[in-house]
């Protein structure tokens, strides 16, 4: 990536940072500039907690005490796995010589960005959730704090809640807009994304149960005002979310931070939207194809809490007469935030983790309904060389002839020559689950 060229100030303005993040996205990793951005502010979250270890970011933390921060963690990470399918989830010690002899911010940032990314391509652990906790780990070291009031207060909040990492900012939830060169965005984005928030239920746990918003009289996020030319600007976006956070939290700490958590779950749940949907925010979902994910969500979920004494864990079917007769983004939208906000406040399943899931099933669905339209006869079955001849069509001179018969192996399960594809796409696409 390429450094930004310094104004006469002195100052980099948000122009020239845009510049290098494009040029950047484009060129060497063709990716996209929110991307881009949620690694940077995955940076930004590291640096806090290694503030929060070392005292500064520009102070040194002390290798002694790496072991009893990491035996705290990885008393919680070990669990959390099946270890005889997956193996042990743990954070590997800090290495000196592979690191740097100081545990100072730039060496730090490497090792845990290594370790954290490593769980999330392994296990599916969400990064967010791990730095989180790690965070939580450092405070107790740091404090000594373990007693029993510490722990409900944890078990009360998802691992990576505003209290425990810096808030996501609201550039990075920005980022996702299209803005002029003047910096401001086109006011009917920005205001689609606020009367969709108003639209949601259960906005109390966003605020941290400091407060009980009155049913049917819920205070709502003011729409954006354009200016001259249809646009609007980043402080009047501002204005309108911290007046709303001010009307229902007052001052406490962390409730902007919240809101701007609030919006950006709701972009993640347009984009799983967006990508169920073929591309298409205006598109509708079919209801059985909805129903049949969500079979395979409560497969993975009711025997996440089966011992609970709240009972099962489960997603409830979308329901017509509450949320609308068509599965369009703003039903989807309110069925899913309702769901999983509920789930994350009974049984602290963090809301990135239940969506994740969620997103899978959806695609397993997707492929289930390709495999449903070559079966004419409607048996439920493939024959067994052709879909071998289909998938090395399919992944070319790349697939391993061995590794892809053990998992046909997997799906024929009569051995009689014919796969379903049910159990074929359990065993390729929702086997973590």
């Amino acid at each position: 990536m390429q450094q930004c060229a310094v104004g006469a100030d002195g100052r980099v303005d948000a122009n020239e940072f845009g510049r290098v993040v494009q040029v950047f996205a484009d060129g060497p990793i063709g990716t996209t500039v929110p991307q881009v951005v949620h690694v940077f502010q995955e940076l930004n979250e590291i640096a806090w907690v290694f503030g929060m270890w070392a005292g500064s970011r520009k102070g040194t933390g002390t290798l002694q005490e790496v072991p009893d921060v990491m035996k705290i963690f990885n008393k919680w990470a070990m669990p959390r796995h099946d270890a005889s399918s997956e193996g042990i989830m743990s954070m590997n010690r800090y290495d000196p010589a592979l690191y740097g002899p100081e545990l100072t911010s730039a060496c730090f940032t490497r090792w845990i960005w290594e370790e954290l990314s490593a769980m999330e391509e392994s296990f599916g652990e969400p990064f967010e959730v791990s730095l989180g906790k790690l965070s939580e780990c450092v405070r107790t070291f740091k404090t000594g704090n373990d007693s029993q009031s510490d722990k409900i207060r944890v078990s009360e909040r998802c691992p990576w809640s505003g209290s425990l990492l810096p808030p996501r900012t609201i550039g990075a939830l920005l980022a996702a807009y299209t803005k002029d060169k003047d910096g401001r965005f086109q006011v009917e984005d920005i205001n689609a994304a606020i009367s969709l928030f108003n639209s949601l239920d259960h906005l109390e746990h966003l605020l941290g149960g400091k407060v009980k918003l009155p049913e049917g009289s819920s205070p709502k996020v003011q729409l954006c005002t354009p200016d001259a030319n249809g646009k609007v600007s980043l402080d009047d976006i501002v204005a309108v979310i911290k007046a709303f956070a001010k009307e229902t939290v007052g001052d406490t700490p962390g409730g902007f931070s919240h809101l701007i958590h609030a919006f950006q779950e709701l972009q993640e749940i347009e984009w799983v939207f967006v990508t169920w949907s073929g591309g298409e925010t205006t598109g509708v979902l079919e209801p059985q194809e909805v129903a049949q994910s969500l079979k395979s969500f409560n497969k993975w979920a009711m025997k996440r809490h089966e011992l609970d004494p709240r009972g099962f864990m489960s997603l409830h079917p979308y329901d017509k007469s509450a949320y609308g007769p068509e599965i369009n983004l703003s039903s989807f939208t309110r069925w899913v935030w309702e769901e999983l906000s509920i789930m994350e406040e009974i049984f602290f399943e963090p809301f990135e983790t239940s969506l994740n899931v969620l997103s899978d099933c959806m695609q397993a669905t997707k492929v289930q309904g390709c495999f449903q339209s070559w079966d004419s006869t409607q048996s439920s079955l493939i024959d067994y060389q052709a879909l071998l001849n289909v998938l090395s069509e399919l992944v070319g001179d790349d697939a391993e002839a061995e590794e892809v018969k053990a998992l046909l192996d997997k799906a024929d399960k009569r051995k009689d020559g014919k796969v379903d594809y049910a159990s074929f796409l359990e065993a390729i696409m929702l086997e973590r689950l």
